[in-house]
């Protein structure tokens, strides 16, 4: 579906998939695995289009908007200096590109071309060049491929890049005539579009049988996927088209039955709509998230909520285990179980089944399902999401550890905590790298310093709800809050005397009753430095040294666990 053109006038294994009796303690995945997965494609060469004559006013405000972090477009030899200013723009707002590379693309070139876009983070074989009208395909295919694969991982600056194979289209044949290239490829390709049906519709018997061909067992990248909304297009098309608001319902759901099955990333084709076509009969012009004025499509929002919802940069963790299961009305129930590095549970919960009739365009209703999430784990609390429907959660009610659960085409994202928040009131901290006490050294006047045995004045702290997560912290060594001063440049210290930005933590569970200081200044996290150096809010990621218990400083420490709780 990526008709390659020139610029103008330029030269696995099924995963996480309920069964009707599921029960067993499951390993999480990492929550930002997820969102890190889901891609989308654009056009920048396509100068006719709005992705070239709205670039800045339209297409990377939305990039922006949408939270990928990946694209995929064309690599294209040529001069014109918006092309490499663009994708420079995206790089430097953190979105990494997957270049197509056709044959005519001289390999030569590739070094130079890599230092020019300045993102590139992958380099993809050919596009559906099965159906360029080379009769010789196969051959120029085979050669390409391998001369990609080579140059990339010949050149010491550019190996470390992951190779994608290149993708064919649906002839079944194309498959056999140009057998494995796996030696020549990192991870396979594959345009793993649903033709209108339900997303898992075709993976398990059709694409996947049929990508092995190619790719042998590396895993796969879905460098195409989606669904189009020209519902006026003729009869036998056979890309079936569905309306936006069914396209709503099952692009959450085919990022999360791929993240299932191990494809490693996953690319919407494609972010606009390329050009108006108010008829909806030209397939082509319809496959956007956005309508070609810019204005959002409902799968524009599910996806953007869905992203926000399970992003969590800098989050190198090992997933914990839930142990759950699901009872009632589970028929069809699929499922995808996430983790977030404070500890939270994200349990994805959606029915796999056709909401749409292909053959006379129009919706199918799907009745929701009434489904029991049975928790051996303790939950401490349980948030109900629905990124289609918005940000805002609905708290639910837990029974005897159990929750009902309406599950309907929709994908349905629970929020379980299994940690309970912060105690408030007067509390010690206690670093768990080192088991030493947070001090307010010389009676407030030093910054805070985790580097005491014991619990005097000078380690107490007065801990404060005020919204949410978020907490204001106040020594008792003198009586002022803990600010993360200089918008958290400088180390904490005890020296307001009111509440600020500054003056604000989230404290996060971060699993064994320990808890993690978020600092509201600059969105990071409290780090006590190897227990040498002052408080500072200074980290990206959570590890040992950002990790705090707080504890009773009236209770003997004997009778405190090391980990941070009472024993």
């Amino acid at each position: 579906m990526f008709p390659f053109r020139f610029l103008a006038g330029v030269g696995a294994a099924l995963l996480c998939v309920a069964s009707p009796a599921f029960a067993a303690p499951e390993t999480a995945k990492r929550s930002h695995d997820f969102a890190d997965s889901i891609g989308v494609n654009i056009h920048v060469h396509y100068t006719d289009t709005v992705y070239f004559s709205r670039w800045n006013d339209l297409i990377l405000p939305k990039l922006q908007s949408l939270g990928v972090s990946h694209v995929r477009d064309g690599a294209v030899d040529t001069t014109l200096p918006e092309y490499y200013a663009r994708f420079n723009q995206l790089g430097q707002n953190g979105i990494g590109t997957t270049f197509i590379f056709a044959p005519n693309f001289p390999l030569s070139k590739l070094a130079t071309f890599t230092n020019q876009v300045g993102n590139l983070e992958a380099f993809e074989g050919p596009n559906e060049y099965d159906t360029a009208g080379d009769a010789n395909w196969v051959n120029v295919l085979r050669a390409y491929q391998q001369n990609l694969y080579g140059t990339v991982k010949g050149n010491p600056a550019l190996a470390s890049k992951p190779v994608i194979g290149p993708s064919l289209v649906y002839n079944p044949q194309s498959w056999d005539a140009l057998g494995s290239l796996s030696s020549w490829m990192d991870f396979g390709a594959t345009h793993s579009y649903p033709l209108g049906e339900f997303p898992s519709s075709n993976l398990d018997g059709t694409i996947f049988p049929r990508e092995a061909k190619l790719s042998g067992s590396k895993p796969l990248w879905s460098t195409e996927t989606g669904y189009n909304n020209a519902l006026n297009a003729p009869a036998n098309e056979g890309h079936k088209p569905v309306s936006e608001a069914i396209a709503a319902v099952y692009m959450p759901r085919l990022y999360l039955e791929h993240f299932n099955r191990g494809i490693r990333r996953s690319f919407g084709y494609e972010l606009i709509d390329l050009f108006p076509d108010s008829p909806r009969t030209e397939r082509e012009h319809n496959f956007g998230l956005l309508r070609n004025d810019g204005s959002e499509k409902p799968a524009f929002v599910a996806l953007k909520n869905l992203i926000a919802l399970t992003k969590n940069p800098g989050s190198s963790f090992t997933p914990g285990t839930l142990d759950y299961s699901l009872g009632g009305q589970t028929a069809n129930v699929h499922r995808t179980l996430l983790q977030k590095s404070d500890g939270t549970f994200l349990l994805a919960l959606w029915l796999e089944k056709s909401s749409w009739n292909t053959t006379i365009r129009a919706p199918i209703t799907i009745p929701s399902q009434n489904v029991t999430v049975n928790f051996v784990t303790p939950i401490f609390r349980a948030t109900r999401f629905v990124p289609n429907d918005g940000m805002a959660g609905t708290p639910l009610t837990l029974t005897n550890n159990a929750l009902s659960v309406a599950v309907g085409e929709k994908v349905v994202l629970l929020e379980l905590q299994t940690q309970a928040p912060v105690t408030t009131g007067l509390r010690a901290l206690r670093c768990a790298a080192n088991g030493k006490f947070v001090c307010a050294d010389n009676a407030g006047t030093s910054p805070l310093i985790a580097n005491r045995n014991s619990v005097g004045d000078w380690e107490k702290f007065d801990v404060q709800l005020m919204w949410a997560n978020t907490y204001s912290i106040k020594a008792l060594a003198n009586n002022k809050f803990v600010c993360a001063d200089n918008a958290g440049t400088s180390p904490l210290v005890a020296n307001r005397t009111g509440v600020g930005d500054w003056e604000k933590f989230d404290i996060i569970p971060v699993g064994n009753n320990l808890f993690a200081l978020k600092s509201y200044a600059n969105g990071k996290y409290v780090s006590a430095r190897g227990g040498t150096l002052p408080l500072l809010a200074n980290a990206t990621a959570i590890g040992d040294w950002e990790k705090f218990g707080f504890l009773d400083p009236y209770a003997p420490v004997s009778t405190q666990s090391a980990s941070g709780g009472a024993s």
